[in-house]
């Protein structure tokens, strides 16, 4: 009884805890998750199940029968799905099997199980378990084939590529590929087996189709048949489907032509046409037609094909010269198909070659044309069509500055510039041109030849006046030229070329003289020095008259430095002869005197008279001057305005010789008169005293004019 009652109360206890606590959990696993099968792979096509085992170790009151227990299903973190409620006996076993639909993405899935109990309201996590799944699909995916066309009739078969893709995420194995429905059409083989394809896999597969005579040309739809196996062996089957284009049997086409060729010449032109089997296909027309680069297609001619396949046309081209593109076309029959093929043909310009002897310059026209000349001289113009053109040479061409080529004439003597050539064969002309240079010619003064165009290379003779005389003393005096080899006059004109008359200035000097000669007056270079000369500086002119140089007006040296025409005048002063004559004494003052200067002129004023006179006290006395002048004094002045002849006068004064000798012959008479008395001999004087006596005389010198009376004894 009291164990009973201890078991009651205890109970009660247990369901007050419980119900006045609903939140709280358990801290132990009553309820445990024994295993829970989950498949590791499913198909995304089928429905699955999870297959739960739980054990109630000792949840719920044994009393009661067992605990309430629920399942929550967690899908990759996210609450999936949650059971209903089922019950667990005290200490018992239970399956729970929990279909899955379709419907879950593919690829790997984690899954969490979590066994809750339903503890009268008290809601108790038991027990966890963890897994994974991977969700399954397969299918063919970028089904793809090459275009294909077949050729019906065709020897041999074309090839057909197909391509496909695993498109599911797991191994698809024992790949068959199998023809299902071929239209008709031959397709070897009608079966493969391709192995296995991993996921996202590309199988690539081909096989020949040929389309039998009897087909119609036309598009075919063929049907293939894929089986694969799944991870559990499990078949699949899809279908898809290829098309096939059949078409006439091909053909195929050459064709031979020249390269190039030249307006107006006649060429071959050959194709040859064969079947898609290689085999010649004879009896077909063949078109040839052709295309310049800026007109349209039009047809040279036909051909038919030979029992080889071959067509050949020979054909003139009337055309003009350019790059034709040249198409031989079979345009198809109910047997086999058209086809065309294309070849480039240069035809290619007559030529006309002008020789010239100008290089690089545009010198020649040919219609409107302009064509400049090569290194050498020559041009090489294209002329497009046959026709007849006007060419022309420029008369003159500027090749730069300084330089001009001239035309001189055809080398066939034509002398006009310009002629008329008919074009229908290539051409070869030559021009006589010459290359001109301008040689120009400055000058300060005066006109000088030999400037213009020159021939190149060939020597230019320059000439100018000169001296030039301006009229005013001045005059200019080629010194050479400049720009020349060693300022000469003549110019190599081996490029164009100035050159520059160089001028000396001279200036006159201009010597004015009524007397002599003075050397040094002429032209003299500007800043040279001019000496000047006087031949004879006295001039004698006779009748005692003479002119004395004393240099030049407002000079001071005899040398000049030419600045500018100069005239100078000599200075010359006349000089007048002055005589002076005397019979006695000495004269002073007698010469040469300027014109308008005074003469001093000086004689003794008394002379002894020479000999036994002049010893005895004789004397001449100065009694004045004549001639043009009157002084009666001794020492005078005499301004000179001409010649003068002055003559000094004298009187003899005989008084002191006259005492003398009255007192001698006095003497002489006594002491004769004595002799004779006294016999005194007589005494005579000697001869050559005698002599001296009877002679004076008279004595003449350059200045002493004297006389003596001639009735000495």
């Amino acid at each position: 009884m009291l164990l009973g009652r201890f078991a009651i109360i205890t109970f009660l206890i247990i369901l007050i805890l419980t119900v006045s606590s609903p939140q709280v959990f358990a801290q132990e696993k009553h309820i445990v998750i024994r295993q829970a099968l989950i498949p590791p792979k499913v198909l995304s096509t089928e429905n699955w199940n999870f297959t739960v085992n739980l054990h109630n170790s000792d949840a719920g009151f044994f009393l009661f029968g067992g605990a309430d227990v629920y399942l929550r299903f967690y899908l990759d973190g996210q609450l999936w799905s949650q059971s209903n409620k089922f019950r667990i006996a005290y200490g018992g076993d239970i399956q729970y099997r929990a279909l899955v639909n379709q419907g879950i993405s593919l690829g790997t899935h984690t899954v969490r199980i979590e066994a809750w109990w339903d503890d009268n309201g008290v809601q108790r996590h038991q027990d966890t378990v963890t897994g994974s799944f991977f969700v399954v699909s397969l299918s063919i995916q970028d089904w793809t084939q090459d275009r294909v066309t077949v050729q019906r009739g065709r020897d041999t078969a074309t090839n057909l590529i197909v391509r496909f893709r695993n498109g599911g995420n797991d191994l698809m194995s024992g790949i068959v590929l199998s023809v299902l429905d071929s239209r008709g059409l031959a397709i070897s083989p009608a079966s493969q087996e391709l192995g296995d394809a991993s996921p996202s896999g590309i199988k690539t597969t081909s096989f020949g189709v040929s389309a039998p005579a009897s087909v119609s040309v036309g598009s075919y739809t063929v049907t293939f048949r894929i089986a694969y196996k799944n991870f559990r062996q499990g078949s699949q089957i899809e279908t898809k489907n290829i098309l096939v284009e059949v078409t006439n049997l091909a053909t195929s086409i050459t064709l031979n032509l020249p390269s190039s060729t030249k307006i107006g010449e006649t060429v071959l032109l050959s194709s040859r046409l064969m079947d898609g089997n290689n085999s010649p296909a004879p009896g077909l027309t063949i078109r040839f037609l052709i295309k310049p680069s800026n007109a349209e297609q039009r047809e040279l001619g036909t051909a038919v094909t030979d029992a080889s396949g071959n067509a050949a046309l020979t054909t003139k081209l009337d055309i003009e010269a350019g790059s034709y593109i040249i198409t031989a076309q079979f345009a198809g029959s109910q047997l086999y198909a058209q086809v065309s093929t294309t070849g480039t043909m240069l035809v290619n310009p007559l030529t006309l070659t002008v020789i010239t002897s100008t290089p690089n310059a545009p010198i020649v026209k040919l219609g409107t044309s302009v064509s400049t000349t090569d290194a050498s001289g020559k041009v090489v113009i294209s002329v497009p069509k046959v026709n007849t053109y006007t060419l022309e040479i420029n008369q003159e061409t500027r090749l730069a500055d300084g330089v001009r080529a001239v035309f001189v004439r055809w080398s066939d003597d034509l002398p006009s510039n310009i002629r008329t050539v008919v074009m229908n064969q290539d051409l070869t002309l030559t021009a006589i041109t010459k290359v001109q240079n301008l040689l120009a010619v400055k000058s300060n003064f005066g006109e000088a030849k030999g400037a213009g165009w020159h021939d190149s290379d060939t020597r230019v003779i320059l000439d100018i006046s000169s001296p030039i005389e301006h009229g005013n003393g001045t005059k200019r005096v080629l010194a050479g030229w400049s720009g020349t080899d060693g300022g000469s006059n003549v110019v190599q004109m081996d490029k164009p070329k100035v050159v520059e008359a160089l001028w000396k200035t001279q200036y006159l000097l201009i010597v004015v003289s009524p007397f002599s000669k003075i050397a040094g007056g002429g032209w003299y270079e500007s800043g040279s020095a001019a000496s000047l000369t006087v031949n004879e500086k006295t001039i004698d002119q006779g009748n005692n008259t003479r002119r004395t140089f004393e240099g030049f007006h407002n000079l001071m040296e005899t040398t000049i430095v030419m600045s500018s025409p100069k005239t100078v005048e000599a200075k010359w002063k006349t000089q007048y002869l002055v005589l002076i004559r005397s019979e006695y004494g000495s004269l002073t003052g007698g010469g040469w005197y300027d014109r308008g200067s005074p003469a001093k002129i000086t004689v003794q004023k008394e002379v002894p008279m020479s000999g036994i006179l002049g010893t005895l006290g004789g004397k001449f006395e100065f009694n004045g001057w004549t001639g043009g002048f009157t002084s009666l004094d001794h020492e005078t002045i005499v301004l000179i305005d001409g010649p003068k002849d002055i003559t000094a006068k004298w009187s003899a004064n005989y008084f002191t010789p006259s005492i003398v000798l009255g007192g001698i012959f006095a003497v002489a008479i006594s002491l004769f008169f004595l002799s004779r008395k006294h016999r005194i001999k007589k005494v005579a004087l000697s001869k050559e005293v005698v002599e001296e006596l009877r002679t004076y005389p008279q004595r003449n010198d350059s200045k002493t004019v004297s006389h003596a009376p001639n009735n000495f004894q």
